[in-house]
């Protein structure tokens, strides 16, 4: 997992924390938080003085907006030559607009998940977006812990990344017990007080480092393996076992990608009957019967019951369908 550190709070001044980050060989990045004292409860920044701190830096930079008009604010860091610039979705100025003034300067777009927001709200910006940034505390609000409900959500990130492909990152409260939460789903974690707080930076970034290492067990190995390689087949190129789980898969990651409505408009290539019956052997008689509904309704239908009836479901499908996998490995991997 890479270690993105923030200097924001600190027992040292901003220049002299900074110059302890790039000490850091454990930090692949400098994480900036900017604010404009309007998106949320957090006194404005001073962007002259933070360009001027980071002028010379030499790890790359990760800088987050907490601004309403981000684009103003990225015409000023350019000149940083930042790795990634994370906005909030509920900004003044469009994602594609943002976009296109980032990918014209070499840098990379990422975007905020606040901790109340779905996933489903980066559907329309899978194709361009770089890294998502979770936050698992509310932005502009101190003393404020781990959010535990952030690991259902970069579960599901996780099981969409085929869609996205973009890096997930977590930022807030994370310390030596959190990153234990986050680290089989997350590509990155963004601490700060825990490090910069404390009077030895590279004792506690070795730590979180150490303990967010993750050595996936055979099992999950075949998980993702399976993900990676045997779901992105052809299905005329897969056995029946692997066609089974396959579908299925398919089925679950569109829809958690964004409802029922984006299973149907993106699935010509499977057929419907066939992924009924696949349901009925991977998961459960429910499972089956909701998707059966959701077969019946016209293009016109809203399909806002099947998917929170979909959504409701414990053990979800994701479950069925590792299990089905893990007891089926042998034909699946053959």
């Amino acid at each position: 997992m890479k270690l993105s550190v923030s200097f924001l709070k600190s027992n040292y001044d901003k220049q002299t924390t900074i110059q302890k980050i790039e000490n850091l060989k454990e930090a692949d990045y400098i994480h900036v938080d900017i604010t404009d004292g309007k998106y949320c409860e957090s006194e404005k920044m001073n962007l002259k003085e933070i360009i001027e701190l980071l002028k010379n830096h030499q790890k790359p930079l990760d800088i987050h907006l907490m601004v309403t008009k981000p684009i103003k604010y990225i015409k000023k860091l350019i000149k940083l030559r930042p790795e990634y610039i994370s906005v909030h979705l509920d900004t003044k100025d469009s994602i594609e607009k943002i976009h296109s003034l980032l990918a014209k300067n070499n840098i990379k777009l990422g975007v905020v998940l606040n901790p109340d927001d779905e996933e489903s709200l980066l559907v329309p910006y899978h194709e361009i977006v770089e890294q998502i940034l979770v936050l698992s505390v509310y932005p502009g609000k101190g003393g404020q812990t781990f959010i535990e409900k952030t690991t259902d959500k970069l579960r599901m990130l996780y099981l969409i990344k085929p869609f996205h492909k973009a890096l997930i990152s977590v930022d807030g409260g994370i310390n030596d017990k959190t990153i234990e939460k986050i680290k089989y789903y997350a590509d990155m974690a963004v601490s700060g007080s825990y490090i910069c707080c404390s009077d030895n930076y590279e004792e506690k970034a070795k730590e979180l480092v150490k303990l967010g290492t993750f050595v996936a067990s055979p099992k999950i190995q075949r998980w993702n393996r399976f993900v990676g390689e045997i779901a992105n087949k052809n299905l005329d190129e897969l056995n029946e076992i692997q066609k089974i789980a396959v579908v299925c898969n398919r089925y679950d990651s569109e829809v958690n990608n964004g409802g029922h409505g984006v299973y149907f408009d993106g699935n010509e290539d499977i057929d419907n009957n066939e992924l009924l019956e696949a349901l009925k052997i991977v998961a459960n008689s429910k499972i089956a019967k909701n998707f059966e509904k959701a077969m019946q309704l016209s293009e016109e239908d809203d399909t806002e019951e099947v998917d929170e009836v979909f959504f409701s479901f414990k053990p979800s499908l994701s479950d069925y369908i590792e299990k089905y996998v893990e007891k089926n490995k042998k034909e699946i991997f053959k």
